[in-house]
């Protein structure tokens, strides 16, 4: 799994419920890219919440990306302006594509940007076919894969759409909680 800021802040910032984030995380492997760490840092440290951090770091299941080792750069600037490059949502979508050929890597993208799907919808088809929302990353984790219990998965929509932690409108949150309940796609 890669995924930009938004799913990390879910969890640690906007609901503040590090628990269910790392049931998640336990769950799978993360690769984290080096300016997602740096945005996830600052945005828990602006809030107040940088102890909620140690459930990144403390975690063998994150791995952090060693940009050094691959030149980000060049995979991406073919898609994205100079500009681009450098937020993490982009250098995501360069490692997600770096990755996507791997032998014996199975790749999720968790990618919230609408203009950095937007670019790889347009550009980068092969990997727009494996991006997910959060929203709908976690509903699978509780209905396709079991990782969360029915109950926590309500309990964590229900808070996300109380603080409105992402720009999900309330019919949305709604549809998905209805899913979750009821156990079928609404």
């Amino acid at each position: 799994m890669i995924a930009d800021s938004t799913f990390y802040l879910v969890f640690l910032k906007d609901i503040d419920k590090p628990l269910y984030f790392k049931k998640i995380v336990d769950a799978h492997d993360f690769l984290l890219a080096p300016l997602v760490d740096s945005e996830i840092q600052h945005r828990l440290k602006k809030h107040n919440k940088s102890a909620n951090y140690a459930y990144i770091v403390n975690n063998n299941k994150i791995t952090k990306f060693d940009n050094s080792k691959v030149n980000l750069g060049a995979t991406i600037k073919y898609f994205f302006g100079p500009s681009q490059i450098k937020v993490g949502e982009h250098e995501v979508v360069g490692h997600a594509f770096h990755l996507l050929h791997t032998p014996n890597v199975d790749l999720c993208c968790i990618l919230d940007d609408k203009d950095a799907r937007r670019i790889v919808k347009k550009r980068l088809l092969a990997l727009y076919n494996i991006l997910k929302w959060t929203t709908d990353f976690i509903k699978d984790s509780c209905c396709v894969s079991g990782v969360l219990e029915k109950d926590e998965c309500i309990q964590i929509f229900t808070d996300m759409k109380k603080v409105g932690s992402l720009k999900v409108s309330d019919a949305r949150y709604d549809r998905i909680l209805n899913e979750i309940k009821s156990g079928q796609p609404v």
